[in-house]
């Protein structure tokens, strides 16, 4: 394995970020360098952990598409083919996992549609009951009512009456009182 030495690792990431290439190297080949010189700073140790962790990451991220020009006409062909043809089936898996879904989903809205169903018709039920009681407590109230009209009406009739008699009771008994006062 070749070793290349850099003056400064600051300048190694610079050159990095740049897509500079050294000599065979890339730079994503980093972890080949010889980062065995001393340094006189802990800061400088830091540095070169934090920029081996960052090439790592580089790595997973530059990765190319490889290139097809190696590949005869009938490759490329057969190649194209099999690409769709894993392409329609995983669009065949995920429209049937969708279609699952779909049908758990209307399952479950069929199940709460009758439970509502069932709810509805109760609370009806309920509704019609309490709509008679109504009736029934409303007649009650109006015959009370027009009980109560007759009985007052009676009784101002007996009243009346009554007074008429006092009243007649009373002259006469002036009458006798005034013919026995006389005498």
């Amino acid at each position: 394995m070749q070793k290349i030495s850099i003056v400064s690792l600051k300048e190694a990431e610079k050159l990095m970020s740049n897509g500079t290439v050294f000599g065979k190297f890339e730079t994503n080949s980093l972890d080949s360098f010889d980062h065995s010189s001393d340094y006189s700073n802990n800061e400088d140790d830091d540095y070169s952990q934090n920029l081996s962790a960052n090439t790592s990451a580089e790595k997973k991220e530059v990765k190319r598409r490889q290139r097809l020009s190696h590949l005869t006409v009938e490759e490329k062909i057969m190649r194209r083919k099999l690409k769709n043809r894993v392409a329609a089936q995983s669009a065949r898996d995920r429209k049937k996992l969708r279609m699952e879904e779909l049908e758990q989903e209307l399952v479950q809205i069929k199940a709460q549609n009758e439970k509502l169903k069932k709810e509805n018709a109760l609370l009806q039920e309920n509704a019609k009951t309490l709509l008679e009681e109504n009736r029934k407590l409303l007649k009650y109230k109006s015959d009370l009512l027009s009980q109560q009209k007759e009985a007052k009406k009676a009784n101002e009739t007996l009243t009346s009456q009554k007074s008429g008699q006092l009243c007649a009771l009373g002259s006469s008994l002036k009458r006798k009182l005034n013919s026995s006062t006389l005498v």
